[in-house]
């Protein structure tokens, strides 16, 4: 379950609906089914933040239910907050920090594992010297030529089958 919070007034995502409570212990309830804001209600949130002096920060997050085009898909309108200040208002920074230690934490074991494999395998001092030097948000993939790329296919194939490629490429 997802929640954007504001003053008065709490947005759930649940089991597909959109359910909008009021700030009173007795909320009134608005159910949506396509998981999207009809413009009327986004527009009329907007204002009533507007008053506030607050701003609506509403992202579009959408997902599939699989790689093809015909599997379930749905997209979500969702309060992050513009900036750090507003995701810390909205969420803590408890929630902040641990979303992004956890993200980071993520981000760093995949440049471990790049650096373990691959044609020129690091060890461990050498991965901690990287290490050292990262810093999270950053890249520091090496990307492979189109040429090393089909050079490592061919190396992959069988002696019939790189005679087949060489066949099929010289017409």
């Amino acid at each position: 379950m997802s929640l954007v919070q504001t003053t008065d007034c709490h947005l759930f995502y649940a089991n597909h609906e959109l359910v909008t409570h009021a700030g009173s212990r007795n909320p009134a309830t608005i159910l949506q089914r396509d998981l999207r804001f009809s413009r009327r209600i986004r527009d009329a949130y907007s204002k009533s933040l507007e008053k506030r002096g607050s701003k609506m920060a509403v992202k579009e997050i959408g997902a599939r239910a699989g790689t093809d085009e015909e599997d379930p898909s749905a997209t979500v309108n969702y309060d992050f907050g513009d900036d750090l200040d507003g995701a810390v208002e909205l969420f803590g920074a408890d929630v902040i920090y641990s979303r992004f230690a956890a993200a980071a934490t993520v981000d760093l074991q995949a440049l471990i594992r790049r650096h373990l494999k691959g044609e020129n395998p690091k060890s461990e001092k050498e991965i901690q010297v990287l290490v050292s030097e990262w810093k999270p948000g950053t890249s520091t993939r090496v990307r492979k030529t189109p040429q090393q790329k089909a050079q490592e296919a061919v190396e992959a194939l069988s002696d019939d089958e790189k005679a087949a490629l060489l066949e099929s490429l010289m017409g």
